[in-house]
């Protein structure tokens, strides 16, 4: 009698596979529970259930700031916890710092969709976070960030089509020293394969999964996989920045500006369990990212070829508003006058010119916020304005820098409803400010203290 045909199945595990036996597409499957090995039909089933194992690189932590006091922050909540941030190396932690209790006066936190529904289907990337190079794990995740980048992330970070067709180009261009004229992949003699920009977009993606992702688990994963590609792509981009030139300078700002993205967003959000309190050390060495970017344009040619080549809608002039009105105006102007008074009575009226050089940024980014309202990442002209010698004066924990500074966060807040990458930020800054200020200097937080807590808009006049 003829032996029955055997049933044959592509579903099986993918450990089954290599070692070519009979899968029963369990999850886990029995020969995987009978070896001890992780299943891949488990990760895929159950990958809400899934824990990381420690994270592949550990920061170090900062030594929080000996002048810095131990002060109760202002009684406003923050609804979405935060974490550190690095410059062009990883990120570090930093000591917490117990959070206020809910005051009864602060707003209930307003209903929006939870970013569990913005997940892709089907997502099956949990598992360890030790990926090693070469690995079946990290060539299912290379594609699996590179397709969420071009089917979701570049919506989410500027109204033009820089984003959503020139980065990728840029970076799958560079990665292999591939041009893709007229869609036909060939070498290049004049583009030497660099791999910074594509890992500073995975990096980016990864960052929006750990933010779109609300449990412990999977965030410290996709977490620990941005931080993994974003060191290799600062590497990279710092050990080769001698080489740019016209033809490539597109791939190294749009890697530039990318890496600065993803420590904004460690900066306003948790990078591992628990939460983490910043420092004015390291939140000017994020805004200092951008000299990362000036350096670039300021080479010979460089600047020109930006405003002329792939990138040029990022790099275009803004317009301006010409009619600055409204609650923000008339604050930043009664701050004038109270620096103004007190610089020359504490002895440093040296720095007045400096104070008034952050507080014209302050007008200059309000204005191009109202009058550009597509594209809230205008909110970076104030760093970007800014003297280098007023970011030094913050990470001197300078009072007057500290108060500017505390300004700014209004602007802040008002776009982190539309950049994910900053949601929380102005929150965790000004708490930072409060606890640095000496009592006697906390009288001028009383406006931006209560724009926050009242969630006003200041761009709007409503709130968010």
């Amino acid at each position: 009698m003829a032996r029955s045909a055997h049933k044959r199945s592509r579903h099986g595990c993918r450990q089954c596979k290599v070692r070519h036996v009979k899968c029963d597409e369990q999850g886990p499957c029995s020969n995987c529970v009978r070896h001890g090995v992780d299943c891949s039909l488990k990760q895929t089933r159950q990958f809400c259930e899934i824990r990381p194992r420690e994270p592949m690189l550990t920061p170090t932590p900062i030594p929080e700031r000996s002048n810095a006091t131990s002060s109760t922050p202002p009684q406003y909540n923050s609804d979405t916890p935060t974490s550190q941030n690095s410059g062009w190396q990883q990120p570090t932690n930093v000591t917490l710092t117990q959070q206020p209790e809910s005051n009864p006066l602060d707003p209930v936190p307003l209903p929006r969709q939870p970013r569990r529904q913005l997940l892709p289907q089907n997502i099956a990337l949990g598992g360890s976070s030790r990926i090693q190079e070469g690995s079946d794990e990290i060539q299912l995740r290379t594609p699996f960030l590179f397709h969420h980048y071009c089917s979701s992330v570049y919506q989410t970070l500027a109204k033009c089509q820089v984003w959503q067709k020139v980065v990728p180009q840029l970076a799958l261009e560079h990665v292999r020293g591939l041009t893709l004229n007229n869609k036909q992949p060939q070498i290049s003699a004049n583009v030497r394969p660099q791999d910074f920009c594509m890992n500073s977009l995975l990096a980016i993606s990864a960052a929006h999964l750990a933010y779109l992702n609300e449990e412990a688990a999977p965030k410290r994963h996709f977490n620990s996989l941005a931080l993994r590609y974003q060191s290799q792509a600062v590497t990279s981009f710092s050990t080769t920045l001698d080489d740019v030139s016209e033809e490539n300078s597109g791939a190294y700002l749009a890697t530039a500006t990318m890496v600065f993205l993803v420590n904004t967003f460690w900066t306003a959000n948790p990078f591992s369990t628990g939460e983490q309190d910043i420092t004015l050390h390291s939140l000017v060495h994020v805004f200092k990212l951008l000299e990362g970017v000036r350096i670039i344009l300021s080479l010979p040619s460089i600047g020109q070829a930006a405003k002329e080549g792939p990138l040029a809608a990022i790099y275009e002039d803004p317009q301006m508003a010409t009619n600055l009105e409204g609650e923000f105006m008339e604050e930043v102007k009664d701050l004038t006058v109270f620096i103004n008074d007190v610089s020359s009575n504490i002895g440093f009226p040296e720095n007045l010119p400096i104070y008034s050089s952050a507080i014209d940024a302050l007008t200059l980014t309000y204005s191009f916020l109202l009058a550009n309202s597509d594209r809230p990442d205008r909110i970076w002209t104030w760093p970007w304005a800014v003297p280098q010698e007023f970011l030094s004066l913050i990470e001197a924990a300078d009072p007057i820098a500290l108060l500017i500074l505390a300004y700014y966060t209004t602007l802040v807040h008002s776009c982190e409803d539309r950049l994910w990458y900053i949601e929380g930020w102005s929150d965790r800054v000004l708490q930072l400010v409060f606890r640095t200020l000496d009592e006697s200097w906390k009288g001028k937080l009383e406006w931006p203290a209560r724009c926050l807590r009242q969630r006003v808009n200041i761009l709007r006049g409503d709130q968010i």
